[in-house]
């Protein structure tokens, strides 16, 4: 019964897109450099250009998808962000990645999870951000000097 109950719950629980689990108002990056470990292992949102973008073949999804790394940056700071596409189903394969579509100079706005990560004797950390989420936007916060393609 108990099991049922719950498969109904899960059944019925509204789906909701990545842009639905953060706040609305996209943060600086430059509050995630501060106190990273505030925002270690949680959903952002954040708006601004992709300042560098490289391919990475065959790094992706399944292990056969290309993966992307992209620099994004707000005016307030940068963070390397990753878009490592998924796997789509059991039979492993690889879903497209987001950042296929996108190129240096593109304003957007994304939603990423946040990972601070340690070296094994914790002398050193990385920052670093796993894309889920991401749109072209045409609105530029700050000051509105970004770079437009």
């Amino acid at each position: 019964m108990l099991i049922g109950c719950s498969l109904w719950l899960w059944l019925e629980a509204p789906v909701s897109d990545a842009t639905d689990l953060v706040r609305e108002e996209p943060i600086p990056i430059r509050a995630i450099i501060a106190n990273p470990q505030a925002f270690n292992l949680r959903a952002v949102r954040l708006q601004g250009f992709v300042q560098t973008l490289e391919r990475i073949p065959r790094a992706g999804g399944c292990g056969l998808a290309d993966a992307y790394l992209f620099t994004l940056n707000d005016q307030t700071g940068e963070l390397a962000i990753i878009d490592r596409g998924t796997c789509q189903n059991g039979f492993s394969l690889p879903a497209k990645p987001l950042m296929t579509d996108f190129a240096v100079g593109d304003n957007v706005e994304v939603v990423i999870d946040v990972s601070l990560l340690f070296s094994p004797n914790f002398d050193s950390r990385k920052l670093e951000g796993k894309l889920r989420w991401i749109k072209r936007t045409s609105e530029l916060p700050g000051d509105g000097s970004y770079p437009s393609r």
